[in-house]
C-alpha cells in the first residue's frame, strides 16, 4: 500500500507534534489519492495544523495510524484524514490486517477509473477521528467517531447531574424553563482536540426551545475529573427525524 512521503518530515522542525513517533511509518494513502500525486502531501500538509491528542482516561496510546482517504464527492478539491488511535498491540495489529485487506480490494477496483471505489471508513480503532482537509492543508471540519462516545455508566450520569446542580447558569435555566419535554440531554464524550479544552469532557445540552425542525439551547461541557463545568455555549441544531414505521 502507498506510504506517504510525509513520514520523513517528522524529523527536525516538524517534530513538535507530541505523538509523531507513534505515527511514524503508520501513514497511508488511499490508492486514488496516491495516483493524484498532490504536491502538498510531501511537504508540511496537515501536521502544521494537526491538533494534539489526549488519550481517553485511563489509557495511553500504543500506536496511531493516519490514512489520507478518498473524498467521493470532491476528490480533486479535498480529502479526508482518518486518525486512528490504539491502546494496545492487539488492536493495532488487527487494524493493520484490515487496512491491508481493504487496500487490496481498492487496488483491484481502481483498474476501472470510471467507477467509484471503496474507502477506509470501517477500519477498527480504539479512538477514531476524521478530519476534512482542503488542498492547502487547512482542517475544515473535525469529527470524533468512536462508537463508545455515547456510553456513560450510571455513576457518570449521576455525577453529571450533581455537577450541573452546582452551576449557576444551569439553575437560571431551570427557573425559567416551562417546557413540557425533558430539557436535558447527555450527548457524548468530547475529546480536547474538538472542544479546545484541556481535558475530556461530556457534552450536555439543555434545550430551551424546539419546533418540528430545530432545537435551541445551551451546551455544557462537563469535566467529570475536576467536577465542574468548563465551558458553556449556545447551540442551534436541526432535529433528527424519526423514521416512520411502515404499516403492514
Amino acid at each position: 500500500m502507498p506510504r506517504a512521503k510525509l513520514i520523513y518530515r517528522f524529523k527536525g522542525k516538524y517534530m513538535y507534534f507530541e505523538h509523531a513517533s507513534l505515527i511514524h511509518e503508520n501513514i497511508y494513502l488511499h490508492p486514488r489519492v496516491a495516483y493524484q500525486d498532490l504536491p502538498q502531501l510531501s511537504q508540511e500538509i496537515f501536521i502544521n495544523n494537526f491538533p494534539d491528542l489526549v488519550s481517553f482516561r485511563p489509557n495511553n496510546y500504543y500506536k496511531l495510524i493516519l490514512i489520507f482517504d478518498w473524498d467521493h464527492l470532491y476528490p480533486s478539491k479535498e480529502f479526508y484524514c482518518r486518525l486512528l488511535g490504539y491502546y494496545n498491540r492487539k488492536s493495532f495489529q488487527r487494524a493493520q490486517g484490515e487496512i491491508i485487506h481493504k487496500n487490496s480490494k481498492i487496488v483491484s477496483a481502481s483498474k476501472f477509473p470510471e467507477f467509484d471505489v471503496d474507502d477506509f471508513e470501517d477500519i477498527s480503532a480504539d479512538e477514531y477521528y476524521l478530519f476534512q482537509v482542503d488542498l492547502n492543508a487547512r482542517i475544515k471540519k473535525s469529527f470524533f467517531l468512536s462508537e463508545w462516545k455515547r456510553i456513560l455508566n450510571i455513576y457518570e450520569q449521576r455525577k453529571i447531574v450533581e455537577i450541573l446542580n452546582k452551576n449557576r447558569i444551569y439553575h437560571q435555566l431551570l427557573k425559567r424553563g416551562k417546557n413540557q419535554y425533558i430539557p436535558v440531554e447527555i450527548v457524548s464524550w468530547i475529546p480536547p482536540c474538538l472542544s479546545k479544552l484541556k481535558n475530556w469532557t461530556v457534552e450536555v445540552q439543555y434545550i430551551t426551545e424546539l419546533d418540528r425542525v430545530f432545537k435551541w439551547g445551551k451546551t455544557f461541557f462537563v469535566d467529570l475529573d475536576q467536577g465542574k463545568v468548563l465551558f458553556i455555549k449556545d447551540f442551534q441544531q436541526r432535529r433528527k427525524r424519526r423514521r416512520r414505521r411502515k404499516r403492514r
